[in-house]
């Protein structure tokens, strides 16, 4: 019983020694875990709105996150990637990650932040899809942006500008280009009357001689 208890308290000692390890070369491997997390998102409608969830690729169990978002001033310490995975994001919340190592002795060091806004929905692009696809340089046919400072009907007159716009252009492309057609095919003449010329003037020589 006595050597159970002194291997014991040998275990838990060398554990702790462990434990409180932290040296740089530790630290430089955390840092390197931690700066290829990558986030992303995935978004689903509900009713009216649109609500986002994060996904973190690359994420190690060496690591622990601290969450903080600021729209709602929500945080949660120490939060699991799942548990982060599973919430519910709305358009345009701000939202901070605070990347720590996972285990005591590195446990105070912060490693990484990682601050992250999600996007505001464009909900011209979404009712009008078919035409946004065809016309995608058209400033508001982007699938993410606010347009909350416009109307539907202001942003239709403005597409019906751009479209007379883009209309004007080709037709002064097509003006350039008819320009240069009658441009090279003048020159084209030219040079065949020049070399009928030439021609001419060396039989009228021999006819001579």
């Amino acid at each position: 019983m006595k050597r159970f208890l002194i291997s014991l308290v040998v275990f838990f000692a060398f554990f702790n020694v462990k434990a409180i390890d932290c040296s740089e070369d530790e630290l430089f491997r955390l840092k390197e875990l931690a700066d290829n997390i990558i986030i992303r998102y995935t978004y689903h409608f509900s009713d009216e709105n649109v609500l986002f969830n994060l996904q973190l690729y690359n994420y190690s169990n060496d690591l622990k996150i601290n969450y903080k978002e600021f729209n709602y001033g929500q945080s949660i310490n120490n939060i699991s990637k799942s548990d982060l995975e599973m919430i519910k994001f709305n358009e345009g919340d701000r939202i901070e990650l605070a990347i720590y190592p996972n285990y005591l002795g590195c446990g105070n060091r912060e490693l990484r932040i990682i601050e992250y806004e999600l996007p505001i929905y464009n909900r011209y692009y979404h009712i009008h899809q078919d035409k946004c696809l065809e016309h995608s340089d058209f400033i508001y046919c982007q699938e993410f942006l606010d347009v909350s400072n416009l109307t539907f009907d202001e942003i239709d007159y403005l597409f019906d500008e751009y479209l007379n716009k883009s209309e004007q252009s080709d037709d002064i492309n097509k003006g350039i280009d008819f320009i240069y057609i009658l441009i090279g095919t003048i020159l084209i003449l030219l040079i065949l009357v020049v070399i009928f010329i030439v021609i001419m003037i060396k039989k009228r020589k021999k006819s001579v001689i």
